[in-house]
């Protein structure tokens, strides 16, 4: 309990040791780590850089979401384990049998207060306090299992039962289902599903041109990733990130709708439009196919 915590700090003298001692071995952690081993010096300068420029940027990128984000996010795709863990929580402080699951419940919800507070969002950042709940929920099921009471018990096997059945089914529909869905908070610059369409047709299209993979890709997108994995087998494939003169190339591959016009004033001579595709969101790609190759 907080009183036991108090008690072990101690007075006057003793107290003051002891935060200085921290305080110590916080600054000595601090240069090793950042200095990789003191190995780079210039580290321990550069943290500080690097927590000046997020600070700025901190309090202006990705602050649309709003100081309660996390809880909003948390309740569509991580309710049950959130509920475990304020339950592993509440047994770690009122059983006070666990320091260990009291540090872990503070670390999960001390995180989760810090990054909230922080007008900055991201999905990624939740990883640092959901860690920790998975291992507090943990707690919470042992806890649960060792209750002597059996209504009590069998209440919370059953609650137990159901987190995990309702995290497995989340973790599935994420990851197999809606990997893609932007309205999923954890969906953040995925590849779109008909990608692979695109993907199809240039090989498609590659076939035809009775080059395989040495027909010519003009890649003038500059937005193209993953794509350059799906064309590694072309030698041919050539990544200009702008629009440059078609070099008879068999497939040209643009961005819509930023390099509609450019398109159209090079390209439209020569190369069909045979469709657009979603690369992820906000970008969508363009591929023009040779006319001689163009279905009809």
């Amino acid at each position: 309990t907080f009183s036991n915590f108090k008690n072990a700090v101690g007075t006057g003298t003793d107290r003051i040791l002891l935060l200085v001692g921290v305080g110590a071995i916080f600054i000595y952690l601090f240069v090793l780590f950042f200095s990789s081993f003191y190995s780079y010096p210039e580290g321990v300068g550069k943290a500080f850089e690097a927590y000046s420029i997020w600070t700025k940027t901190g309090s202006k990128d990705h602050t649309q979401n709003g100081m309660w984000a996390y809880l909003e996010w948390g309740k569509e795709l991580e309710l049950p384990l959130m509920i475990m863990a304020a339950i592993g929580t509440a047994f770690a402080f009122f059983r006070a049998r666990s320091k260990f699951a009291m540090f872990t419940g503070l670390w999960a919800f001390g995180l989760l207060a810090a990054y909230s507070l922080i007008p900055y969002k991201t999905p990624w950042l939740a990883i640092s306090f959901l860690l920790p709940m998975c291992i507090v929920a943990g707690y919470a099921v042992n806890e649960i299992i060792s209750l002597s009471q059996a209504p009590a018990r069998n209440i919370g096997i059953v609650l137990s039962i159901g987190a995990v059945a309702a995290t497995a089914y989340q973790s599935y529909d994420l990851n197999f289902v809606r990997y893609a869905d932007e309205d999923t908070a954890y969906v953040y610059a995925h590849t779109k599903p008909d990608f692979h369409d695109l993907v199809r047709r240039i090989e498609h299209y590659a076939e035809a041109s009775g080059k395989g993979k040495e027909a010519k890709i003009q890649i003038v997108s500059p937005d193209y990733w993953p794509l350059v994995w799906y064309t590694k087998d072309y030698d041919n494939a050539f990544y200009q990130g702008k629009i440059v003169p078609s070099d008879k190339a068999e497939i040209i591959i643009a961005k819509t709708p930023d390099q509609d016009g450019d398109v159209l004033r090079r390209y439209s001579a020569e190369y069909d439009l045979m469709g657009s595709y979603g690369l992820r969101p906000g970008v969508d790609l363009v591929l023009l196919v040779r006319k001689d190759l163009a279905d009809r």
